[in-house]
């Protein structure tokens, strides 16, 4: 028996929530303190911290990233944000 054979159907992928505690964010900060942060603030509001927490954060990052960018290409940019050019 090969070891394809072996681990059909035994063998998965599982996706990663947050990166290793030790990783530098691009706020100079690690995972760690901000997990710790993402707590506090949700015990703060009353509500439950979630593992998809880091992806809507990741999300909010790359939408900021993208928007900075847009406007130092062209501040009028934001202004237009729904014409074609600025889309493109």
């Amino acid at each position: 028996m090969s070891f394809l054979q072996a681990i059909n159907g035994h063998f998965s992928l599982t996706h990663s929530y947050f990166a290793e505690d030790d990783a530098v964010m691009q706020e100079n900060k690690t995972v760690a303190e901000w997990k710790q942060e993402y707590q506090r603030i949700c015990s703060l509001s009353n509500v439950s911290a979630h593992d998809y927490g880091g992806f809507a954060y990741d999300a909010v990052w790359t939408y900021a990233f993208a928007l900075d960018k847009l406007m130092r290409e062209d501040q009028t940019h934001l202004v237009k944000i729904h014409d074609p050019n600025t889309v493109k």
